[in-house]
């Protein structure tokens, strides 16, 4: 056995082979997959939002009795003009108090009429999945149609005016009295 041993294409199972140098330039570039892999996989805080064809008024008072009184949630920050609620939700699993937000934010109607229905409502709970804020987000819209009935349909803009189309001269008739080439 000490003659195999001698050889160079047999080699001890306790001795180490050094990497050849082309895998020493490689570590770096697989050191930046790595880091943008992990950059990619990091948890990202989704925003579920949808409109509602109610007026701001009533989404608010809506919104503040279903997390307070209906759900029980902790209400630590609101804004009604600017139209933003901070609360806790109570998650599952590893964190237990997750923070949320649920943005009111008032849509223009096309024709300018102020009166006119429509909100975009924008709802954030951190470390929950995005059906959780779809949930919450179709319970609130069932408490709008329970409380208000169902929604007005949007305004339709008025069709716009056309003008009166200009009726040719006849053939073979006297030219027009407003015409400067009538004699």
């Amino acid at each position: 056995m000490p003659e195999r041993l001698a050889h160079q294409d047999c080699a001890p199972a306790t001795r180490r082979r050094s990497a050849p140098r082309r895998c020493a330039a490689a570590r770096p570039a697989a050191r930046l997959l790595v880091s943008l892999a992990l950059l990619v996989a990091a948890p990202a805080s989704a925003q579920t939002t949808r409109v509602v064809g109610y007026r701001y008024e009533r989404v608010w008072l809506s919104a503040m009795r279903l997390l307070r009184v209906d759900s029980h949630y902790k209400v630590t920050d609101k804004d009604r003009e600017n139209g933003y609620i901070l609360f806790i939700f109570p998650g599952s699993g590893a964190v237990k108090e997750c923070p949320a937000s649920l943005e009111v934010i008032r849509l223009d109607a096309p024709s300018g009429d102020a009166s006119a229905p429509g909100v975009k409502l924008q709802l954030d709970i951190e470390h929950q999945p995005s059906y959780v804020e779809l949930q919450l987000l179709d319970r609130l819209e069932q408490k709008l149609e329970a409380d208000y009935g169902p929604p007005r349909p949007p305004a339709e803009a008025p069709p716009a005016e056309k003008p009166p189309a200009e009726k040719p001269p006849a053939s073979g008739s006297a030219a027009a009295p407003d015409d400067p080439t009538a004699g």
